[in-house]
């Protein structure tokens, strides 16, 4: 599924137990983009992330040890671990269903082909799976449709396939609607340069609010891309 219901500020509390302050400055970044609140008092939290030998309390939250020994244990994730494997181990104990695949919120200038027009759109939501936008009309579920977008200085054409439709103009009667869709890919490369995309735009966000050094360290606790990282900057891979 792309839709989902979002967490209120006040829900999906986590509190952090690092000990290397740059790491906690960007888990928080990136724990914020995702919407999550991050508490500094543990017993105000749903769920502590600690890294392995951390003083948490015995009888608060439940914990995702982070730690790392390379293990299968339910309640562990290794370091360094990425992005999709923190988002997914998230969304498993946040979101029932969970969504499958990490995606980003974003204002992204796109051109919709479909019932023989071109009309300008803005994406709401992309994953490499699919994405969303609105409409000021209603389309059918699973009518096929094509998107045009610029990602990686690249001009990309998207086949895709309608999945769900909310209409949004019911009270005042203008037809809009929210539309949600799934890619057709003909090549997969093009899904590594949507997932990449999605990858990089979370870093250079959480880049934004800190320093180079503070994020650059802080960024050696997750499992990176060398490709990703020449992108923001940063050439050689993390440890």
């Amino acid at each position: 599924m792309l839709i989902g219901t979002l967490p209120k500020p006040s829900e999906n509390r986590l509190c952090l137990f690092v000990r290397n302050e740059s790491f906690r400055l960007v888990l928080a970044g990136l724990l914020g983009e995702w919407r999550y609140s991050v508490q500094k008092n543990p017993a105000a939290a749903d769920l502590l992330l600690a890294e392995d030998g951390s003083p948490v309390p015995e009888d608060g939250a439940p914990v995702l040890w982070l730690t790392r020994t390379r293990c299968e244990e339910q309640d562990r994730l290794g370091l360094p671990f990425s992005l999709e494997e923190l988002w997914t181990e998230l969304e498993r104990r946040f979101y029932k269903p969970a969504r499958s695949r990490i995606r980003i919120r974003l204002a992204l200038p796109a051109t919709l082909e479909v019932r023989n027009e071109t009309v300008e759109i803005s994406i709401t939501s992309l994953s490499d799976l699919g994405g969303r936008f609105d409409l000021d009309r209603e389309l059918a579920p699973g009518e096929e449709l094509v998107l045009g977008l610029t990602i990686a200085r690249r001009r990309l054409k998207l086949s895709a396939r309608v999945i769900y439709v909310v209409p949004l103009g019911d009270l005042d009667r203008s037809g809009k609607a929210q539309i949600g869709v799934i890619f057709d890919y003909r090549a997969r490369s093009l899904r590594k340069v949507l997932h990449d995309f999605v990858i990089q735009t979370y870093l250079e966000r959480v880049r934004a609010g800190m320093d180079a050094p503070v994020f650059m360290e802080g960024l050696s606790h997750f499992d990176v891309p060398p490709a990703i990282l020449k992108e923001i900057g940063f050439p050689k891979p993390c440890l």
